[in-house]
């Protein structure tokens, strides 16, 4: 139990934070630039859903989302996905085709190739 404690105590933030602190520009910034627009097609409709920016590098990035958005229940085959970089500012958008890397019913997680982001 000591033990327990002690790791918890570990995890308090240095300082106490506000609801009604707000969060500071640079950081709300940059989990804007981490956050996608995921659209997917299917044979009999569309689907939409988000993921975030875990990996960037090499020319593409990974991106988190859930399974159930990659794979929509009643909707028939996947025939594209596609990653919104920017989604909501016109002019900054940016739609890339996006690839299924992995998926795990269990934890409705799928993990997403995005090439050229």
């Amino acid at each position: 139990m000591r033990l327990a404690l002690l790791v918890c105590v570990g995890w308090l933030p240095a300082a106490p934070t506000r609801a009604d602190d707000g969060i500071p520009p640079k950081v709300l910034a940059d989990l804007k630039a981490a956050t996608v627009f995921v659209k997917v097609q299917t044979d009999r409709g569309k689907a939409t859903g988000s993921g975030f920016v875990v990996a960037a590098g090499g020319g593409s990035a990974l991106v988190v989302t859930n399974r159930h958005v990659v794979a929509p229940k009643g909707l028939g085959a996947v025939t594209g996905i596609q990653a919104v970089f920017h989604s909501g500012r016109p002019g900054a958008e940016l739609a890339l085709d996006a690839t299924v890397l992995a998926a795990d019913v269990d934890q409705d997680l799928a993990v997403l190739e995005v090439a050229g982001a």
